[in-house]
């Protein structure tokens, strides 16, 4: 049987929950001074190491019985696990008040953004455009995408969220009384709403679907069937008579089981599956796929038009 000194219990006590998640990859977001994890929605840690996972009504402090509750390890393999990440409090201390303290700016070089959503993730560049002379996206201090949460019958802004332009992932939310908002667009008189996963997976939908009429298209930020219910009662609230829900989110564990659980508190003639074809992709990696296919068409073409040409 394995042991575990007095000593590697305290080490592991002394690990912050958020830091040990984010080195392991975990999807995390955060509000505040708070943070949810993404796909488990209702999972919500504070900085002070308290956490609790509502749908599962566990709460409990300290990494070592999130890690019991949450992976299901044993209390000698969650220590271990935790020391052989070799992270110290004074690194957590210091990362924990850089990310209360976190602040930005708009700016009005949008540069960084544009080439991040045009060239990056494949967006229709008239979109971009249009948003961005909106002012629904805009560019921050640090080269930040900011996404700006409109309220649905004003269309004043009530909330905002940051995503990274660099190779490592980095997100943001704003702290606002509107926690149930996300990014969202709204087109015509709403009849169908379209729910997706994060604003990129939102804006390639609408790069696929150019032609979308009477809808109300919304970023969850994640697999929340709050903000999914808040914006259908707000269409029907102005009046509009919703006669579709397209649930698009990932085609993969998580967003399967996200369609099965909100298709039972929907009708089920209104709630629609409206997931990629391809096992693992989301609405960005069809539309980079897309995108990808219709290059290499040209450049066939391109080499079998100079091929004929020379052989004539």
């Amino acid at each position: 049987m394995t042991f575990v000194s007095k000593d590697e219990v305290e080490a592991a006590r002394s690990v912050n929950i958020v830091e040990f998640l984010l080195k392991n990859n975990e999807p995390l977001l955060q509000q505040g001074r708070y943070w949810r994890h993404e796909i488990h929605d209702s999972l919500v840690i504070k900085d002070d190491n308290n956490y609790s996972w509502n749908s599962q009504n566990l709460k409990g402090y300290g990494l070592i019985s999130f890690c019991k509750d949450f992976y299901g390890m044993s209390f000698t393999k969650a220590v271990k696990t935790i020391n052989s990440q070799n992270l110290s409090p004074e690194k957590i201390t210091t990362q924990k008040q850089k990310s209360s303290d976190f602040s930005f700016s708009e700016v009005n070089d949008t540069s960084r953004v544009r080439h991040y959503l045009i060239h990056e993730r494949k967006i229709s560049e008239k979109l971009v455009n249009h948003l961005i002379n909106k002012k629904i996206i805009g560019q921050d201090n640090r080269g930040n995408v900011i996404y700006k949460w409109a309220d649905f019958s004003s269309r004043k802004i009530v909330g905002k969220e940051l995503e990274g332009c660099a190779s490592k992932k980095f997100r943001h939310i704003v702290p606002t009384n509107k926690e149930h908002y996300g990014f969202n667009l709204k087109i015509g008189k709403p009849e169908t709403v379209f729910c997706f996963e994060s604003p990129v997976d939102l804006l390639s939908y609408l790069t696929i679907h150019k032609n979308l009429k009477n809808c109300y298209l919304i970023s969850m930020n994640g697999l929340k069937p709050k903000t999914l219910l808040y914006a259908i009662s707000d269409c029907m609230k102005a009046g509009h008579i919703i006669k579709n829900v397209e649930i698009s989110v990932d085609n993969d564990k998580a967003g399967n089981e996200f369609y099965q659980k909100i298709s039972g508190m929907l009708n089920p003639e209104v709630c629609k599956r409206n997931i990629p074809k391809a096992e693992g992709f989301d609405w960005n990696d069809v539309l980079k796929h897309s995108v990808s296919t219709r290059e290499r068409q040209k450049l066939y073409a391109k080499k079998h038009n100079n091929s004929s040409s020379l052989t004539m």
